[in-house]
């Protein structure tokens, strides 16, 4: 008799190494669970900031490669947004002045105040007041093009369309 209990003396004492062997490896589990946890967090972090830049070239790409009628895109901001504001629908809305009629006939709707505030939107506004001299004024036509380079337009397209308007 003393022998058995002497053997479920060790049974015990086994059993209660192993019950807290498998807490100190529950802690190592979950300690090992939460830094896989926060590098995926951070993989995420960094797939979602190469998806915006990747959406921003993809945009401007297509941009950068349209005729001076065809459909601009959208350019993201560097978070991932777009600019809750009007955007050109084509070259040609850049390069001629608002209160012209662009060369299909129809009157251009994309103005100075507009440019402004797209430009703002991008964070590239210089903070000049409304221009004065309107929608002809040299002010008014760089911000346009300002407009133009935020968007992924090249200088080539610009020059092409105001010799072809």
């Amino acid at each position: 008799m003393a022998e058995v209990n002497a053997k479920l003396g060790q049974l015990v004492s086994r059993l209660d190494m192993m019950e807290q062997e498998s807490k100190d490896n529950a802690q190592e589990v979950k300690a090992d669970a939460q830094e896989v946890k926060t590098m995926l967090k951070s993989i995420k972090d960094q797939l979602d900031r190469t998806c915006t830049q990747v959406s921003i070239l993809a945009a401007k790409q297509h941009n950068s490669s349209v005729s001076r009628s065809e459909g601009l895109r959208k350019v993201p901001l560097p978070g991932g947004a777009v600019p809750p504001v009007d955007f050109p629908t084509c070259i040609m809305e850049l390069v001629v002045a608002g209160d012209e009629k662009l060369p299909d006939g129809t009157k251009n709707t994309w103005n100075h105040k507009k440019s402004k505030a797209l430009l703002q939107a991008y964070g590239e506004d210089s903070g000049t007041e409304s221009d004065p001299d309107g929608e002809q004024s040299e002010t008014a036509q760089r911000a346009r093009w300002k407009v133009a380079r935020c968007l992924g337009v090249t200088q080539v397209q610009l020059n092409f369309a105001l010799l072809y308007q």
